[in-house]
């Protein structure tokens, strides 16, 4: 039974969410404060005195709440999860050398590494509902109505952005980095010698991955 539990628990440590939330912890913790913030923000522990937080429970579009208020918001906080995993896939993509053979990288990345978005999406929709309840005294209609526009804001957002990688076929590590790539080769002599250290290095920088969340929400062996 012990053994059976110590198998599922490193399972469960080596796969691939985890170990992109531990590598966030370790080296990323620049990108962890600003969902910090936002995390203190919707709580009301950061900057409740100037009102901030009122800024994303009861956002005001053309001097109203609304479905339409609620829309932009979800598509600012989508834009702000995407671009999380954008700089996250080009920072660290490369120490997990298994998604470079699996179809649609940046997909299954950014599938994977969607803890703290989603953690923050469902604390944020909590925080709204616990405002405008105690607050704003909403009817539940008027509530849904506000809640359908936050989300399908954040939905069609993110349609849209995966939905160009997706029928472009685009890399996003390679559409980015690859023009940067081609100026450092032009102004820097490479050798073979150097070639090999960089691979080298660029083994024992690997993070070890068991397993891995397939597009299919099915759990699938990383090698």
């Amino acid at each position: 039974m012990i053994k059976r539990i110590s198998v599922i628990g490193e399972s469960i440590y080596y796969s691939f969410p985890i170990q992109l939330l531990l590598n966030h912890v370790k080296r990323n913790q620049v990108l962890l404060l600003c969902w910090v913030t936002l995390f203190a923000i919707i709580s009301g522990n950061f900057g409740n005195y100037l009102g901030i937080p009122y800024l994303f429970l009861d956002p005001v579009y053309l001097n109203k709440v609304s479905f339409s208020s609620f829309f932009i918001m979800g598509v600012v906080i989508s834009g702000i999860s995407v671009a999380f995993h954008i700089t996250t896939y080009i920072n660290d993509g490369h120490r997990f050398s298994f998604i470079g053979v699996i179809s649609k990288p940046f997909t299954v990345f950014s599938l994977n590494n969607s803890i703290i978005p989603f953690l923050f999406l469902f604390n944020y929709v909590i925080y709204i509902i616990q405002y405008q309840i105690s607050n704003e005294y909403l009817s539940f209609d008027s509530l849904f109505v506000n809640l359908l526009g936050l989300l399908s804001g954040y939905c069609l957002m993110l349609i849209a952005l995966y939905g160009y990688f997706w029928f472009t076929n685009k890399d996003i590590f390679k559409y980015v980095v690859c023009k940067l790539d081609e100026k450092l080769k032009q102004n820097i002599k490479a050798t073979r010698a150097s070639a090999m250290k960089k691979l080298n290095i660029a083994k024992k920088k690997q993070i070890r991955v068991d397993s891995y969340l397939s597009l299919n929400f099915e759990n699938k062996r990383s090698g």
